[in-house]
């Protein structure tokens, strides 16, 4: 088990990158930095959530008020994901497993002996064929998802392994709209341009800084 100095724990696995996931999220907290704060009573929508590292950050800091919905569409990590939310007496995550999309409906999943690598795509960052299995999962469209999360959405954070193009294309100005900020891990996937990523979300009347994350905050 590994605690941060707030007292926030995570049960990690030994072999699967998880330590770091835990540095990241919950000892730099890279999904806040340059964003406003989180506060009591805000809504946070967590599309990745992956064993709940930022679940369990977001819904420490927005309080019995606030609401993070968390979404993992392996049903094993779901699992653990869980555990890490009740490990941590939080009463305040909706957790749902599955995948978020472009529209609701099922698709493929490749499940990679690193959970943080798993994905709806097979070849991100060049990982072609490494996957251990894949199956189908449910999707919930974007849509829908802000639907359920709103009226106000404090913060957008994706990590989806390539997926977020399909995301973003699929929301427009309106539809975006109750989105405050958006904190989302960028990676190469063919045919797909992080710059067209950008200035879509700039045409939301978006504020989009990029480094090694992209965060957005709404003008």
């Amino acid at each position: 088990m590994a605690r941060n100095r707030e007292g926030q724990r995570l049960e990690l696995l030994p072999g699967r990158g998880e330590w770091f996931t835990f540095y990241e999220n919950l000892i730099r907290q890279d999904y806040l930095r340059g964003l406003r704060a989180l506060n009591e009573g805000d809504r946070v929508i967590d599309i990745g959530a992956n064993i709940g590292a930022f679940t369990v950050l977001a819904a420490s800091k927005v309080g019995r008020t606030g609401s993070v919905f968390a979404f993992e569409p392996d049903p094993a990590t779901c699992e653990r994901l869980r555990a890490n939310v009740r490990l941590n007496a939080l009463e305040n995550v909706i957790v749902e497993n599955c995948a978020v999309g472009a529209a609701a409906g099922e698709a493929t999943f490749y499940r990679h002996s690193k959970n943080a690598y798993s994905s709806l795509m097979d070849g991100v960052d060049g990982r072609v064929q490494e996957h251990l299995e894949s199956f189908p999962v449910l999707v919930m469209g974007i849509r829908d998802v802000i639907a359920k999360a709103g009226p106000a959405i404090k913060l957008l954070k994706i990590d989806c392994e390539g997926s977020e193009y399909d995301i973003v294309d699929a929301l427009d100005a309106g539809s975006a709209g109750p989105v405050q900020q958006i904190s989302m891990e960028v990676h190469p996937v063919a045919g797909r341009s992080a710059e067209a990523l950008q200035a879509r979300i700039e045409s939301w009347g978006m504020r989009v800084t990029f480094t090694n994350l992209l965060m957005a905050i709404r003008n």
